[in-house]
C-alpha cells in the first residue's frame, strides 16, 4: 500500500513539470523584459500607492529573471518554494491593481504599458503560484533532471514546455489587450 502511495506522489510531481516548467520560463521572459524596460512596471507599481526606483524595478526583474532561469535549469524545493511564492505576491498585486479600477492601466508584468490587469491574470497566477507550492512537495526537478526520462531525448517535451510558456504570455500579455470589435449600425 505504502508503494501505491509512493507512486502516486511521484505520478503527481511529474504531472506538474510541464506546468511549473513553463510558469518558470514566463518568470524568466518577464524578468528579461522588465530589466530592459523597467518604466511600465515602476508606473504600475507608483499607481497602486508603491514608490519604487526604476532602479530598483530593475533589479528586481533581474531577479526574477535568476529565479526562472534557476528554476528551469537547477530546480530544488526552496526554488519551487520562490517560484510559488514570485507568483502568489504577483496576483496580489494585480488584485490591488483591480481594484482601483480605472486607474492602472498597466500591470508591468512584460514591461510594456498596455497590459491591462484582468481576472485572466489573477487565475493564472494564482494557478503559477499553486503549481510551484506543490512541485515543491516532490523533487522539484530542473529541465535536465525532466528530460533524462523523457522519449526522443525530451525533445517533445521541451517544445511543448516551449508552447505553453508561449500560451501562458499571450494570456497575460495579449488577450487583455485585444477588444471585441464594436457593431455597427
Amino acid at each position: 500500500m505504502r508503494k501505491l502511495s509512493l507512486y502516486r506522489k511521484v505520478a503527481r510531481v511529474e504531472l506538474l513539470a510541464g506546468p511549473y516548467l513553463a510558469s518558470a520560463l514566463l518568470l524568466v521572459a518577464a524578468g528579461v523584459l522588465k530589466t530592459a524596460r523597467p518604466g511600465a512596471t515602476a508606473l504600475a507599481l507608483r499607481s497602486v500607492g508603491a514608490r519604487i526606483p526604476t532602479a530598483a524595478v530593475r533589479a528586481g526583474g533581474g531577479a526574477e529573471a535568476m529565479l526562472g532561469a534557476g528554476a528551469v535549469l537547477l530546480g530544488g524545493r526552496l526554488i519551487a518554494i520562490a517560484v510559488g511564492a514570485s507568483y502568489a505576491a504577483f496576483a496580489a498585486f494585480v488584485v490591488v491593481a483591480l481594484r482601483r479600477g480605472g486607474v492602472v492601466s498597466s500591470c508591468g508584468c512584460f514591461g510594456t504599458p498596455d497590459t491591462p490587469p484582468t481576472v485572466t491574470h489573477v487565475g493564472v497566477t494564482l494557478a503559477a503560484a499553486s503549481v510551484g507550492f506543490a512541485f515543491a512537495t516532490g523533487g522539484a526537478h530542473g529541465l535536465p533532471t525532466v528530460v533524462a526520462d523523457q522519449p526522443l531525448a525530451g525533445v517533445p517535451f521541451v517544445f511543448a514546455l516551449a508552447a505553453c510558456a508561449w500560451l501562458g504570455y499571450l494570456l497575460l500579455a495579449v488577450l487583455p489587450t485585444v477588444r471585441r470589435p464594436r457593431a455597427t449600425a
